[in-house]
């Protein structure tokens, strides 16, 4: 088996990316594995909303809310924020932009398959399956 080359900046931004998936499934993912404690259950939306349950299963309004878009625009602006920064940086350092846009593309795709497969155990969690 062959080595892997990858480009200079693959440790800066393989860090980066891992580092703002793991706090978005930290603040924005495993409270909601906790809806069925009796305690509020609070996030914040990407637009600032506050979103609420007490008392409540699942099914039916948490259950659309959680799955319907509350996710998709944290991780769209983790996206945005890592290939603006992955293009400055290579310019910067003369680096193949070419390639570590490849390589972040594979670590944003690393990054959304974590926090959806979190999503999908505190679905089953909650739903009993």
């Amino acid at each position: 088996m062959g080595l892997i080359v990858t480009t200079p900046l693959y440790p800066v931004f393989k860090k980066s990316i891992s580092d703002s998936f793991n706090l978005l499934i930290k603040k924005k993912v495993a409270p909601w594995a906790f809806l069925n404690s009796r305690k509020p259950m609070k996030v914040i939306t990407h637009d600032n909303i506050q979103i609420s349950y007490e008392g409540i299963g699942f099914e039916g309004s948490p259950e659309h809310v959680f799955w319907g878009r509350y996710i998709e625009p944290f991780m769209e602006e983790i996206t945005i924020n890592e290939i603006s920064s992955a293009v400055s940086m290579a310019t910067e350092r003369n680096v193949d932009a070419k390639a570590l846009l490849s390589e972040v593309e594979n670590l944003l795709l690393a990054g959304v398959r974590n926090v959806f497969t979190e999503m999908a155990v505190i679905d089953q969690r909650l739903s009993g399956a």
